[in-house]
């Protein structure tokens, strides 16, 4: 979401790209799985893709998956819930109609969400509703915003990386006399039901030295 619209080729491509990163990492990593009753070889750190092979593959061979790789199998859910929020969350944000709008902040944010910006501090779906508003009457007619970097997470606490890009282009606005106001940094918190709680913004402009 949030990402400029893509042609049926391009997405047949990416899938395409997306099983065959699959089928290799799994033939690339989840060889100790394979080994019989080898759980002892089995890594108990690496990234999420090894660790999702090495559970899948063990469970489709009737093996027991062992207790380091089942907590990391939770981390990696919990990890694509919040991409998930994050994603409805940007959504929100490039949306330009009220309506449905107010739908998608309802998926993201909590009740009594904060919004906090240069312009103020924003509480509940409707004041953030409104401030989305407002930024758009400052925005190019086509911007949504995107994610620019991982998401770093630290006990509920999170940031990322933000800009605003050009819907049919994906390019940024570099050359936009307020590009150091297009770009910045979300600093948010997210409750116990998944979902923001908290959002902090933090303009690139507001990093300038003199």
């Amino acid at each position: 979401m949030g990402q400029p619209p893509r042609g049926a080729g391009h997405e047949a491509l990416h899938k395409l790209r997306v099983t065959t990163t699959v089928q290799a990492r799994e033939a690339q990593h989840c060889g100790p799985c394979r080994a019989p009753e080898n759980h002892a070889a089995v890594p108990t750190v690496g990234t999420f893709a090894q660790i999702q092979c090495c559970v899948r593959t063990c469970r489709l061979r009737g093996k027991s998956v062992p207790g380091s790789l089942s907590e990391w199998s939770r981390i990696v859910n919990e990890s694509r819930k919040l991409d998930d929020v994050l994603d409805v969350y940007l959504a929100a944000v490039s949306e330009r109609d009220a309506t449905a709008r107010q739908e998608l902040i309802a998926r993201c944010v909590c009740s009594e969400f904060v919004f906090a910006t240069g312009s103020g501090r924003f509480v509940g779906h409707a004041e953030f509703n409104k401030a989305i508003a407002d930024v758009h009457e400052l925005l190019p007619p086509d911007a949504v915003l995107i994610r620019c970097t991982p998401v770093e997470e630290r006990h509920g606490a999170l940031r990322f990386g933000w800009q605003f890009v050009d819907r049919a282009t994906g390019h940024p606005y570099d050359d936009h006399p307020f590009a150091a106001y297009l770009r910045g940094m979300d600093f948010a918190r997210v409750g116990k039901d998944g979902l923001l709680q908290e959002v902090t913004v933090f303009y690139e402009a507001g990093l300038a030295v003199d």
